[in-house]
């Protein structure tokens, strides 16, 4: 008998265990709610050759897709959220009185890994160029940061995070920055943070309708565009949202919290085959809006859109990253451009600058004297390319050495085309390798000539310093058709 016992034992733990492969024959998981894509299943040769990594592919494609997946991570979540106080999703963290956050946000909570000096100014130069480029097409800036949820309603975040390591967030000194350097700027954690109400979703990681709203308001205004303020608007409220984090963690068994919504239909229709909001392209069109509007941005743009859609005569809104402004100034010809970007993505202002010539220099007496000379490296080493996200124009890379750039010296770029000079300002770029990177996106139309001649050079607005020269063949440069 005791036997009997041990065979139904072992034979039962067999079957527990196989169970989520042997059903994935039937029940195999396709779907996620959680912010990742799915592995593919793998294959064993590739390019002719043997996989090596097959065995730990194959791994990551059971592990997304064994079967019932879904309710057994629920089944787990529930178990160490409700016992523990702790998630078992990567991307979620558990906060008190039912609150979740997005992990990513934790560094910008907690004041830690905080961005260089060198980095926070590529930040402000870029957005700057960007700024000044957009006004010199005869359209209004204006740059919108959502805030992280923990931080303006931080209260209900775990105790072991509650931790901070330093005052204040790197978004403080931007937001400094933005105003010192004369960024049109809409302060949208000033204007969230003043309101009795809170504006923010409990299990998600966005703001709620109402917040969306304010943001919109806010917006506009900075943009000093009239608009509808909505404020004779009738509101409902509806226990109805099930959140982004709500479904990460709880895949099968999210409830449904309360937001609220505005009575009536918007006037707008989509000119895009548009399946939802979450679309990377978009295109809009109201016959009583006024003017029209380019807009980049991210998922807090997606209860953003239906406001700003209604308020132009035509919109344009695109999560493209990097931002081709200068394809999709060309194409749509806006009088209003608005960035908007979350708090906890903002570094991207210094890793992935938007897509347009920089201004020209005029009047620099300093740039030309060395320019297609070899000059003396200092580890300015030029890299040219077809920029991937236009293939108008050419990408010009490089990075400098800290101790020739500094904290806050800028880099221009001299190119020489036949008899003609010209020398224009670069973006300041932070990698994976430096602080100390440069960009330049140049205008394949502002080249006559096969060989140009790249000058880089380290650049203070007095006493230009050439750091590397380079002679190219565009003609041999690799491109993209």
């Amino acid at each position: 008998m005791k036997k009997t016992w041990k065979i139904i034992y072992v034979v039962s733990t067999v079957c527990v265990m196989a169970a989520p492969f042997a059903g994935m024959a039937f029940f195999r998981t396709d779907t996620t709610t959680e912010n990742k894509r799915m592995a593919e299943m793998p294959n064993i040769s590739e390019n002719g050759s043997i996989n090596k990594d097959y065995l730990n592919d194959l791994g990551t494609y059971f592990n997304d897709h064994f079967a019932f997946r879904n309710y057994l991570v629920d089944a787990d979540s529930r178990i160490q959220s409700g016992v523990f106080g702790e998630s078992n999703v990567d991307t979620v963290l558990v906060g008190t009185d039912g609150w979740l956050y997005y992990t990513a946000t934790i560094d910008n909570y907690l004041g830690q890994n905080r961005m260089s000096e060198r980095t926070l100014n590529n930040c402000v130069r870029n957005i700057k160029l960007m700024q000044d480029y957009v006004k010199s097409r005869g359209a209004k800036f204006v740059l919108a940061v959502p805030p992280n949820k923990n931080a303006l309603y931080g209260e209900n975040m775990p105790y072991y995070d509650s931790h901070k390591v330093s005052d204040g967030s790197d978004m403080d000194i931007l937001s400094e920055r933005f105003v010192a350097d004369g960024v049109n700027y809409a302060d949208l954690y000033s204007v969230l943070k003043s309101q009795s109400e809170i504006m923010y979703l409990k299990r998600d990681s966005h703001w709620n309708n109402a917040g969306a709203l304010l943001a919109y308001n806010s917006i506009l205004d900075a943009a000093d565009v009239e608009h509808d303020s909505y404020e004779t608007a009738h509101f409902t409220r509806k226990k109805d949202y099930v959140g982004d984090l709500n479904s990460m963690i709880y895949p099968v068994s999210s409830r449904p919290e309360w937001n609220v919504y505005i009575e009536g239909e918007f006037g707008y229709t989509y000119t895009t085959d548009t399946k939802g909001v979450e679309d990377i392209q978009i295109g809009t069109a109201n016959p009583d809006g006024k003017g029209s509007l380019l807009m980049f941005r991210d998922s807090f743009g997606n209860t953003l859109l239906p406001y700003m859609a209604n308020a132009f005569e035509e919109g344009f809104f695109s999560k493209s990253i990097p931002y081709n402004i200068a394809g999709y100034m060309q194409d749509n010809e806006p009088d209003v451009v608005v960035v908007e970007k979350v708090q906890r993505n903002i570094k991207e202002f210094a890793t992935d600058p938007a897509v347009f010539q920089g201004p020209e220099v005029e009047g620099r007496d300093g740039f030309t004297d060395a320019v297609g000379t070899a000059g003396e490296d200092n580890g300015a080493a030029i890299g040219v390319c077809e920029a991937e996200s236009n293939v108008n124009f050419w990408q010009i890379d490089g990075q400098v050495s800290a101790d020739m750039l500094g904290a806050d010296g800028n880099v221009s770029i001299a190119i020489t085309s036949g008899d003609e000079t010209k020398v224009y300002e670069a973006f300041g770029l932070t990698n994976a390798d430096s602080d100390y990177g440069y960009r330049l996106y140049l205008d394949k139309n502002s080249v006559a000539t096969d060989k140009i001649d790249v000058s880089v050079y380290v650049d203070d607005g007095q006493n230009p310093v050439l750091v590397a020269a380079r002679s190219v063949e565009l003609s041999a440069v690799d491109t993209l058709n």
